[in-house]
């Protein structure tokens, strides 16, 4: 059997249930964590003298997942509290405003930020931190928002002057409506999201001959059915990094019949044939007979031999009976693997070798290097037992 490692993280897509339908939730492709763990509980069966271990009973099984992602995702709170994004929301608006004639011009339009509190804006000078609040706005001719400014030293009437002489400039904070904001309301009572959770890891070629060795030759695929969040999102902020976002959660049984009930599919994918590297196919010591039927193994140098289901081969016409034996005696026989396999021809013969053949030949080259070598194979059976 070939080996292969899972290396790097993972890749994970997210699909919610929408009125029976499976809806595309999110995709992480920025992961710096992927973390599967799959348990479960025992208990000891112990009994008689020296309390033997008799056996275990097991529960409580579990499959945990967590993702960590380096970028952050609205989706991913979303799925968290259970709630759902709407458009158009409040955001803090926050502008340099020159002083004239003791009035601030606001380009947007402050609002209400709690109910029944009407809407209010926060100025201050520049370079001060001493914010005063003010719930009381003017207009100027043009129907902007203005602030009249009680405190103000200098009264300016040349605009131009005073905005190319940075003079007299304040610092204006208020909240305005954004209709093409993102926002999510949480819940006080807010439930977290079941989902369907599809992981995507890289595999490799672990055999130290193989050619394809440090490239990713396949993957393995997660399929979570039933995939509960935790509930907990911790966004970290500080001053040298990046906050990166968390999703951790719990498969959920499902059911798919009477009985039978899953947490998870684990699917390996190979990109490459498992037949790739092997140079030849040759029939374990008397299985090349009339009536026998054959076995046959794929074998190339460094490589542990690996028999071939004979329903994978494509024998020539007439090779074998209707039980799968040989129904001609000796000779030698051009067998392949079918394209979707690998694309590889190889050739058996009984006691046979061939020599100089690419190491994988095409199946658009015809094979023409049977040399009988009087029973070069007769220690085979020794070799893969």
């Amino acid at each position: 059997m070939a080996n292969y490692f899972i290396a790097s993280v993972g890749t994970a897509d997210a699909f919610r249930q929408v009125n029976g339908k499976l809806v595309h939730f999110f995709s992480s492709q920025t992961l710096t964590d992927s973390a599967i763990n799959i348990s479960v509980s025992n208990e000891e069966v112990r009994g008689g003298a020296g309390a033997q271990l008799l056996g275990q009973y097991f529960h409580t099984s579990s499959l945990a997942v967590t993702l960590t992602d380096i970028l952050f995702k609205l989706e991913y709170i979303q799925a968290q509290v259970g709630g759902e994004i709407h458009k158009g929301g409040l955001s803090l608006t926050q502008e340099e405003v020159p002083l004239i004639n003791n009035r601030l011009t606001l380009k947007g339009k402050p609002v209400e930020v709690l109910a029944k509190t009407g809407p209010i804006a926060w100025y201050t000078k520049a370079g001060a931190s001493d914010y005063r609040s003010v719930s009381k706005f003017g207009k100027d001719g043009s129907g902007n928002v203005t602030i009249k400014v009680v405190d103000g030293s200098t009264s300016n009437t040349n605009k131009d002057l005073c905005i190319s002489n940075d003079c007299n400039m304040y610092c204006v904070e208020y909240y305005s409506c954004k209709a093409d904001a993102d926002k999510l309301i949480v819940s006080a009572n807010f439930i977290p999201s079941e989902i369907v959770l599809i992981i995507t890891a890289q595999l490799f070629a672990g055999d130290a001959s193989a050619p394809t060795t440090g490239r990713p030759i396949g993957t393995v695929t997660i399929t979570i059915p039933r995939f509960q969040l935790n509930g907990e999102i911790n966004l970290a902020l500080n001053m040298s990094g990046a906050s990166s976002t968390e999703l951790s959660g719990n498969a959920l049984a499902y059911s798919e019949g009477c009985q039978n009930t899953k947490y998870a599919d684990i699917v390996v994918n190979l990109a490459i044939s498992p037949w790739s590297g092997f140079t030849k196919l040759v029939a374990l010591d008397g299985t090349n007979e009339v009536g026998q039927i054959p076995v046959i193994y794929a074998v190339a140098c460094n490589k542990t031999p690996k028999e071939v289901d004979n329903a994978l081969l494509i024998f020539p016409p007439g090779a074998l009976d209707a039980n799968g034996a040989w129904a001609h005696p000796g000779g030698s026989w051009f067998i392949q693997l079918p394209p979707y396999l690998g694309n590889v021809i190889y050739v058996i013969g009984k006691e046979t070798e061939f020599f100089n053949v690419k190491d994988p030949m095409t199946l658009g080259e015809y094979l023409r290097f049977m040399v009988p070598q009087g029973g070069i194979y007769q220690d085979f059976k020794t070799i893969v037992s």
